[in-house]
């Protein structure tokens, strides 16, 4: 089993379903509304714990009722949460999303605590560095504390998932910092200014990002599924499986687990890059995020099968 520490965000997102989105000034009425837990960090973490790995996590909630929520609620997956800070007259990370008739949504982001995790707060969660076999990061908490983490990992050697989302300008600096990358074609095009819209030219973008300590670099291509390539300049392409597509929230998220999950377990990075597309691929026949992501015994049912 894979020791995976994830640092990031932790969000409850607020769903409210509209036939139309309001107008300034003007009050519509909800078809129906949900909570659900989410937050780049902890959709990763979720997507990893559900696919093999022991996971930890370090992040920030407010002292608030949805605080207590997320904390309890990742403890019931075996997630380990001591390494979440409450952070005190803070409240805690909020998407309020409104969809209306047509799939189309609006999002309003309040990060709360997630925007007050600090380096000194890693640092004092120290001992979550020892003994993982890797280290899973987002940009949904400040620059400078993703820089200890970095800083901390480089030190002890231990491998970097790096998933750039979403691209901040320091993202470049950090990706170089990182083992592995892993971006979508729109994010790859922000980051190498290569427009990614084939495989080739996906390629083209890769071979961009494959400078300072990084060991491969992977894009995901939606339903055209995920590409690789390592510093010794060796490609593949994993297609996608076909399914029916309900709701692809979380999709990304589900992928990079995945993916640090199978690397970390010590498969090759094409087996890692199928197991991660098929985890990705199963995460959208159903609504919602973390509550579409697949269990392990799903993803590997799925590869015996192929």
């Amino acid at each position: 089993m894979a020791n995976l520490l994830v640092v990031g965000s932790m969000n409850m997102d607020i769903y409210l379903r509209v036939k139309r989105h309001p107008q300034i000034g003007e009050t519509v009425r909800a078809i129906h509304s949900n909570f659900a837990s989410g937050g780049k960090g902890a959709n990763q973490a979720v997507s990893a714990a559900r696919l093999g790995a022991s996971v930890a996590m370090i992040g920030a909630v407010g002292d608030d009722v949805f605080g207590s929520e997320l904390r309890n609620k990742y403890a019931a997956l075996g997630i380990d949460v001591a390494g979440v800070v409450v952070k005190e007259g803070m409240p805690t990370g909020i998407a309020l999303i409104t969809l209306n008739a047509a799939g189309e949504n609006s999002i309003v982001v309040n990060p709360g605590a997630n925007f007050v995790l600090t380096a000194d707060d890693v640092r004092v969660k120290g001992e979550k560095f020892q003994s993982i076999d890797g280290v899973i990061l987002q940009n949904e908490i400040p620059a400078s504390t993703n820089a200890a983490v970095f800083t901390r990992a480089l030190e002890l050697g231990i491998p970097i998932f790096y998933n750039p989302s979403p691209i901040e300008e320091y993202a470049i600096e950090f990706c170089a910092k990182s083992d592995y990358i892993v971006v979508n074609e729109y994010e790859a095009t922000l980051l190498t200014g290569q427009t990614v819209e084939d495989d080739e030219s996906g390629f083209c973008a890769a071979k961009l990002l494959l400078q300072g300590n990084v060991k491969a670099v992977v894009i995901t291509r939606g339903e055209h599924g995920a590409l690789c390539m390592t510093a010794q300049s060796e490609s593949f392409v994993v297609p996608a499986m076909k399914v029916q597509v309900v709701d692809t929230t979380g999709a990304g998220d589900t992928f990079m687990g995945a993916f640090a999950a199978a690397v970390t377990e010590q498969l090759s990075l094409e087996k890692s890059l199928r197991f991660a597309v098929t985890a990705s691929a199963l995460s959208v026949t159903s609504a919602g995020a973390q509550s579409s992501m697949p269990h392990r015994s799903e993803v590997l049912s799925v590869l015996r099968n192929e």
